[in-house]
């Protein structure tokens, strides 16, 4: 009898654990292109990023005109809006976002050398749509070339989407 309720006991408990685990089925890209922020940003020192700081909107800018043709003109941001899929809907996962830049990669003021990537942790809840921006101005940071935003999960490249830069 003791065996029968320890065997039922280790069948609930892993048929629960089962139940509460996360499954990503992917992503995708729900559009791409010059993005506009409906509230102003924060600027935050962050020695990680190529520039040394990032920039913060307290709402996720949004995807106003579909274009992968990114020409700077004052302040512009681009980028993506994405959607993780799986499973549990509305359960965070944890991503990489990464930033790929082209030759002759972003070299900040008082940096000794060019980054070429940079990389951050992000939370996405599956099945919501998220963006994933740069906000530029005419400077420095301003690349000519193909930049590339990737979504990873562990090992997983899970959205990959290219931009070109126009001079």
């Amino acid at each position: 009898m003791v065996r029968l309720w320890a065997l039922i006991c280790i069948l609930f408990i892993s048929t629960a654990a089962e139940a509460q685990s996360t499954r990503i089925d992917g992503g995708d890209v729900v559009a791409a292109g010059l993005m506009r922020a409906e509230v102003k940003a924060k600027v935050v020192q962050d020695k990680s990023i190529s520039t040394g700081q990032r920039v913060d909107y307290p709402e996720d800018p949004k995807v106003y005109k579909r274009t992968t043709s990114i020409a700077v003109k004052g302040e512009t941001i681009f980028g993506i809006e994405a959607r993780i899929n799986g499973s549990p809907q509305g359960r965070d996962v944890k991503l990489t976002v990464v930033w790929l830049y082209p030759e002759p990669g972003i070299k900040a003021p008082g940096s000794s050398s060019a980054r070429y990537k940079d990389s951050y942790d992000a939370t996405h809840a599956l099945g919501e749509t998220a963006s994933y921006y740069w906000t530029l101005d005419e400077g420095y940071a301003k690349v000519p070339g193909i930049w590339t935003v990737e979504l990873w999960n562990g090992e997983r490249r899970l959205v990959k989407q290219e931009f070109t830069m126009e001079p």
